[in-house]
């Protein structure tokens, strides 16, 4: 029997948490400071996501915005964030740290790795940003990493279908692939069709006011998540 495609959803609060789960979502990327492009959640976040919520939750390992090119000290509290995610038995991390030549730093990700086990490691959207992503894909798989979360090395998914198709089709039996950047229920249909993708990351934020002044958002709604996970499955049956 064919497996049915995964819904991701991007929450920066519990209420977003709350939301997501309530809107039929699979599967949670925790994170904190979405001004930031979204950091390592707290202690006491976790814990409330973990003991709340059943659907799986998976933390999101990054010290800081910007750059993924850590110093010694930032690696070292990336690592204790790892081993306290352990501790709550939270379903997975994702992280990713690039070298100065935007190459993926494989000592340090095979570190993480190792550390993180026996919770899967999801590799981010760092990944658009190397030289070659085919050699990265197989550098992550060679190292035992389980999912990328990927646009195609494009602006969003749907620039980057193509790659998704290309990257799933050489790859997917490997690692899990996961498609994000721009995703909403207007355009998941497409990438899944044309994909055929069984993972798929939306935020689904919506400014708080019109210009999004200051970057703030509105929570997320549970009914565009269930707006988003009609859209997928609807396009599995056509």
């Amino acid at each position: 029997m064919a497996k049915k495609p995964i819904i991701e959803i991007c929450c920066y609060s519990l209420a977003d948490c709350t939301a997501a789960q309530m809107g039929g979502a699979d599967r949670a990327e925790l994170c904190a400071n979405p001004l930031e492009g979204g950091t390592t959640p707290s202690y006491g976040i976790l814990k409330m996501a973990r003991n709340l919520l059943a659907m799986q939750v998976r933390a999101i390992i990054r010290p800081r915005g910007g750059d993924f090119v850590y110093s010694d000290i930032e690696f070292l509290a990336m690592q204790a964030d790892i081993l306290q995610c352990k501790e709550l038995d939270m379903d997975g991390i994702v992280t990713g740290i690039l070298t100065n030549d935007n190459e993926i730093d494989m000592k340090r990700m095979q570190m993480i790795i190792e550390l993180a086990s026996p919770l899967p490691v999801t590799f981010h959207r760092a990944i658009d940003l190397t030289r070659d992503p085919i050699q990265s894909i197989e550098q992550l798989i060679s190292a035992g990493c389980t999912s990328i979360l990927t646009s195609g090395a494009t602006k969003n998914a749907t620039d980057g279908i193509d790659n998704l198709s290309i990257w799933k089709e050489r790859f997917g039996g490997q690692i899990e692939i996961i498609a994000g950047g721009g995703i909403h229920q207007n355009n998941i249909g497409h990438i899944a069709k044309h994909t055929n993708l069984l993972a798929y990351h939306a935020s689904l934020r919506k400014p708080l006011n019109a210009g999004g002044q200051f970057g703030d958002y509105k929570p997320i709604l549970s009914s565009d998540v269930k707006s988003l996970k009609s859209a997928l499955h609807q396009s599995l049956l056509e």
